[in-house]
C-alpha cells in the first residue's frame, strides 16, 4: 500500500542525499541512539529501520509501556515507520540523514549551498546557519 502511495516520487530528480524530518523519524533516530535528546543530526539506514519496525509492531501493552510508545500509538508508528523505508527503497537509497531541522530551514541551506555563497537578511547577517568548520 505504501509503495502504491509514493509512486510520484520516483518522478523527481535523484539525490545524493535524503534527509528525513519529522517526528517519526526522530523518534526513530532517538531509539536507535538509545536516548531521548534533541536529533539535531543522525544517520539511519534501512535496516535500522527495519530492526526498529520488527520491535515495535510486535509489541506488546507492558513493552510499549517501557519505551515509551503508547499501544494506540505502535500501529501509527509502524505505518510511518513503513513509509519512510518504503521512500528510501523507491529512491534507491540505503541510508538517510535524519534532522530536527524543519523543511523551511532545509529549503534555505540547499539555496545557500546552490548560490555558493548564504542568502543576507535584512541588516547584512547571514540567514541560514552555516556549517561547523573543522
Amino acid at each position: 500500500m505504501a509503495r502504491e502511495a509514493l509512486t510520484g516520487i520516483t518522478d523527481f530528480a535523484a539525490v545524493d542525499e535524503v534527509v528525513l524530518v519529522g517526528g517519526t523519524a526522530t523518534s526513530a533516530a532517538s531509539v536507535l541512539r538509545g536516548a531521548r535528546t534533541k536529533i539535531d543530526r543522525y544517520d539511519v539506514t534501512r535496516a535500522d529501520l527495519q530492526r526498529i519496525l520488527v520491535r515495535l509492531c510486535g509489541m506488546r501493552s507492558r513493552s510499549a509501556r517501557r519505551s515509551r510508545v503508547s499501544k494506540r500509538n505502535a500501529p501509527i508508528s509502524c505505518r510511518r515507520l513503513i513509509v519512510l523505508d518504503t521512500a528510501l527503497d523507491l529512491l534507491g537509497h540505503d541510508r538517510a540523514l535524519v534532522t530536527s531541522a524543519d523543511l523551511l530551514i532545509g529549503f534555505l541551506i540547499s539555496q545557500r549551498d546552490a548560490a555558493g555563497t548564504p542568502p543576507k537578511a535584512p541588516g547584512g547577517r547571514s540567514s541560514v546557519p552555516q556549517p561547523a568548520s573543522r
